[in-house]
């Protein structure tokens, strides 16, 4: 990617050819080559030009990469379609994804709230954020640091809660930098971000996937060994028919669901602690969606968990309803699944295991 480079005195010009035309981390290569440049005390000017591979050079860079991949490929992986592997489980016991079938309903809050919670009981905790497009996990949780790397991996950010995360968030130069990207790019993008990140020992990683049933879910379903899925919802009659289409994909992909997590169930009176129900609810597709599927806890619509959302605080928030809710997924999940690793040793809440 890099040509015609010239030096002369401090002064130094170079040309770099993106790949596609409209690259999103355009702006992250530009500013990343001159940090690097001006980090030399003799070169005090970078003369930067940008420009865009022809469709020659990427044929000749598709095959280059081809043959690296055949050589180097990921350990603990088999190739399931060119560039997609189905990798192993590392050292992480429990993989965990939290799905909706609509968007709107707190999939990415009530992702990083259960990680709280497990990280509070003293469980090693990662979190992955697979929602590429709009991911905001390193807003919720307050991680400003760009994630590290080193020549194979990438380094997740650790949050003040000791939470590992990796998200798009932490790899572009600005969060507000969209990514603009056509389905096999972000589907690449997931795995690698989940098989080519050094996680170390973890108890649960969490997968806050994109909302929807579409070839991303797909690609992680096959790729990911995922343990099973949590199914967030909240109790109006279409987001519950919405759930009928995750619980589908999930029969047809044969991954385990866990149960449901019913978010913005209520709202507590600040007052008198009376329940307010937001949503109208229908009991006959609840009776339907129980006979189905466990609800494992309800998490109350609760203002504190925006404001803290908001500055990047959330691992401030406690509630017993997220505590309950927690024990009952842990509970879930040991029941379903043996540990197919080498437990980790942990210290944790008395009675927590």
């Amino acid at each position: 990617m890099v040509r015609n480079v010239e030096v002369r005195g401090s002064d130094v010009s170079l040309e770099v050819v993106l790949t596609v035309q409209g690259c999103p981390l355009q702006k992250t290569i530009e500013s990343d080559v001159r940090t690097i440049l001006l980090a030399n005390p003799a070169i005090r000017n970078v003369n930067l030009k940008l420009g865009v591979m022809t469709k020659e050079e990427q044929s000749a860079l598709s095959e280059d990469l081809r043959r690296r991949r055949n050589e180097n490929k990921p350990k603990d992986a088999t190739e399931i379609a060119p560039g997609i592997y189905r990798y192993g489980k590392m050292q992480i016991q429990y993989i965990i994804g939290i799905v909706s079938g609509k968007g709107g309903v707190g999939k990415s809050l009530t992702t990083a709230v259960i990680a709280n919670e497990l990280a509070r009981e003293g469980f090693k905790v990662g979190v992955l954020d697979a929602d590429i497009t709009g991911p905001s996990m390193a807003k919720i949780l307050g991680a400003n640091e760009r994630a590290g790397a080193n020549d194979k991996m990438l380094i997740p950010a650790t949050t003040k809660a000791g939470i590992k995360l990796i998200s798009m968030n932490l790899i572009l130069e600005k969060q507000t930098q969209a990514v603009i990207w056509r389905g096999p790019l972000v589907t690449r993008a997931i795995v690698q971000m989940y098989g080519q990140t050094d996680w170390g020992d973890l108890h649960f990683l969490l997968l806050d996937l994109p909302p929807g049933t579409s070839d991303a879910q797909l690609t992680v379903f096959q790729s990911v060994p995922l343990d099973g899925i949590l199914v967030v919802t909240t109790p109006q009659s279409l987001a519950h028919m919405i759930v009928e289409k995750a619980l589908d994909m999930a029969k047809v992909t044969k991954v385990p669901v866990i149960g449901l997590v019913e978010n913005m169930s209520y709202l507590k009176c600040p007052h008198c602690g009376e329940r307010i129900d937001l949503y109208p609810r229908d009991e006959g597709r609840e009776a339907e969606m129980l006979q189905k599927l466990d609800i494992l806890g309800e998490i109350p619509f609760d203002p504190a968990i925006a404001r803290l959302a908001d500055r990047g605080e959330l691992e401030k928030y406690e509630a017993k309803e997220v505590s309950s809710l927690v024990q009952n997924v842990r509970k879930k999940v040991l029941s379903m699944v043996p540990v197919a690793v080498t437990p980790i040793a942990w210290k944790g809440k008395e009675g927590s295991s």
